[in-house]
């Protein structure tokens, strides 16, 4: 996810609290970090994973994590756009060094109505957190009479391991390829999913650099 050296430090709450509202604020962007490094060793983690008793699931394991991901993303770039308008905290940034400034303004462009901004306001509403009932009814409509009389799985058990519903995963993949993601009719998805998913990924570095770098500042004694 990052390519900034490894480094660690103690860090005095103290010094956070000095100032409750800039605490407040490092807090809360050390807390979507912390949300989307675990959900990125989560994806890592399943993609990884070779055991023939979770092969069927490590595809949609995987996609629910980068899912997941992307969701806290929309939030933390929500905190950006918090940032950016509060002239204290703006003043954060003008102190940081200027490729950390710069980071900042790439971030900020991403509003939640325009480009990936939306794409990844719809994958935190429509797939990560909620499930649509419109968009699902369409695409299970639309499975059935594409493919009809096609069949998938379902698994239950007493572990967590045991449980896979194969038709959910079918019909999610669609939801996010023909609503969520902006593919275009005729073109290949495989080959725009993946330059979508490229473009998300170096979003995602840019804000854990930037959010790492300016928290790091900010709470050095």
């Amino acid at each position: 996810m990052r390519a900034a050296k490894s480094k660690t430090k103690l860090v005095s709450f103290d010094k956070i609290a000095c100032d409750p509202d800039i605490g407040t604020m490092l807090i809360r962007l050390m807390m979507v970090m912390n949300d989307c490094a675990i959900a990125e060793e989560s994806a890592t983690m399943w993609r990884a994973r070779s055991d023939e008793r979770t092969r069927i699931k490590q595809q949609e394991a995987f996609k629910f994590f980068v899912e997941l991901q992307i969701g806290h993303l929309h939030e933390g770039l929500a905190l950006i756009r918090e940032i950016a308008k509060k002239p204290k905290f703006r003043a954060l940034v003008d102190q940081c060094a200027q490729v950390t400034q710069e980071q900042f303004d790439h971030l900020r462009k991403y509003e939640p109505d325009i480009a990936l901004g939306e794409v990844m306001r719809n994958i935190r509403n429509k797939l990560a957190f909620h499930y649509d009932p419109a968009m699902i009814r369409d695409e299970l409509l639309a499975h059935v009479r594409e493919r009809p009389r096609t069949a998938a799985l379902i698994s239950i058990g007493t572990t967590s391991t045991d449980v896979m519903f194969e038709p959910g995963a079918v019909i999610n993949e669609r939801v996010a390829t023909h609503k969520v993601f902006p593919i275009a009719a005729g073109a290949d998805i495989d080959t725009e999913s993946n330059k979508l998913m490229v473009e998300l990924e170096k979003i995602m570095e840019d804000f854990m650099n930037f959010g790492g770098s300016f928290v790091w500042k900010h709470t050095s004694n």
